[in-house]
């Protein structure tokens, strides 16, 4: 009876472990296929390399647990079951929102590790403080309506994108932050390639120039900081 328990909780962990283990294959595939043809690559090494790390020592755990002679090494059901699982966890983890979260901070929050990761929803509240802090400062045009910025916020296809007085690396600076306290979806790329933020001159911001930029102005860097800290739906 207990040997039955054990080859049915086996076998769930088993097809966990299959579907999780096709997904990596499939992504990586993909990814390997993009290269060779010189495709677009989304790739976030700070997300990416750790998972490939989980990915190989849960790998190593399933063949280790699948090829033991449990007549030579000892190691009973039990013993297998639990580094099945173990393995199953692993790559599970590695596919959670916590994380991607605590792994996809850019240089900016590595630096400042008093920056807070809150997930908070859209909120017309905190749209209309952002927005008011970014006309106070000058950060973005004294006419833009509130509807428009929560829509562009929104990545309404319908908004035609407003212009903000950020070079390369403040524009960089606020997708993370937006990222941080808004959950944002899409990633750097994604977010300027969008169009919804132009530059001051009206154009698409260059991805390359953004994703490498490192300079940034000291006083607006802590700017977008006290707008962002000081939310009123941040608790």
């Amino acid at each position: 009876m207990l040997y039955n328990f054990y080859l049915t909780f086996f076998y769930l962990i088993a097809i966990g472990l299959i579907y999780y283990y096709s997904i990596f294959l499939y992504k990586y595939t993909i990814i390997g296929i993009s290269k060779v043809f010189d495709g677009e690559i989304i790739w976030n090494k700070y997300i990416e390399k750790p998972r490939l790390l989980i990915y190989t020592i849960s790998f190593y755990l399933t063949w280790l647990a699948l090829t033991t002679n449990e007549s030579i090494s000892s190691i009973q059901t039990f013993s297998k079951i639990t580094i099945l699982l173990s393995s199953l966890l692993l790559v599970w983890l590695s596919n959670t929102k916590i994380f991607i979260k605590t792994l996809s901070k850019d240089d900016i929050n590595k630096k400042n590790k008093t920056t807070k990761l809150i997930i908070n929803p859209l909120q017309t509240e905190d749209v209309s403080y952002i927005l008011r802090e970014f006309k106070k400062y000058e950060i973005c045009n004294n006419d833009v309506a509130l509807n428009e910025f929560l829509n562009t916020l929104k990545f309404d296809k319908s908004s035609n994108g407003i212009i903000l007085n950020m070079n390369n690396s403040s524009i960089k600076i606020f997708h993370n932050y937006l990222f941080i306290y808004f959950d944002l979806s899409l990633n750097l790329k994604e977010f300027l390639t969008s169009k919804s933020f132009l530059t001051k001159k009206g154009k698409e911001y260059n991805y390359n120039a953004v994703k490498n930029s490192k300079k940034t102005l000291p006083n607006f860097k802590h700017r977008l900081k006290d707008i962002f800290n000081n939310l009123p739906n941040n608790n």
